[in-house]
């Protein structure tokens, strides 16, 4: 693995330790839950390996509290301090006023000021090919 990869997966794998005993887990307990083999959940909060998607996907679903951006970056908290929702249990209206209600919240998030970014790029460019 070369020095770049090492230090990701050392930093993921400490974050997920650091989970692992926020909650008073080991390697086979958390395997247990995620339905993973406690080797591939030692070597990844170990830092011998680089999760795959499928191993944080699993990891986010036992750990709904868990922010993501903190998970793979150290940046943010370590929980989110909103609701977590899931889209099918809530309107478009629900989830805009949502949104809107916890503006400074998703307003201080790099992640959310990217998608929000690329969101208005985009719809910029269907308003100038369609004449609007």
């Amino acid at each position: 693995m070369d020095v770049v990869k090492e230090k990701i997966s050392d930093a993921i794998g400490d974050r997920i330790e650091e989970v692992m005993n926020d909650h008073g887990l080991n390697y086979r307990s958390l395997a247990a839950k995620m339905k993973k083999s406690d080797t591939g959940v030692g070597n990844v909060a170990k830092g011998s390996t680089i999760p795959r998607y499928d191993f944080i996907k699993s990891f986010m679903e036992v750990f709904p509290d868990v922010n993501g951006h903190w998970l793979l970056t150290g940046n943010g908290n370590k929980t989110g301090d909103y609701k977590v929702m899931k889209i099918d249990d809530y309107s478009v209206r629900e989830i805009s006023e949502f949104v809107v209600t916890n503006q400074k919240k998703f307003l201080t998030d790099a992640m959310f000021r990217e998608f929000l970014d690329k969101l208005t790029f985009k719809r910029m460019l269907e308003i100038e090919g369609s004449g609007e």
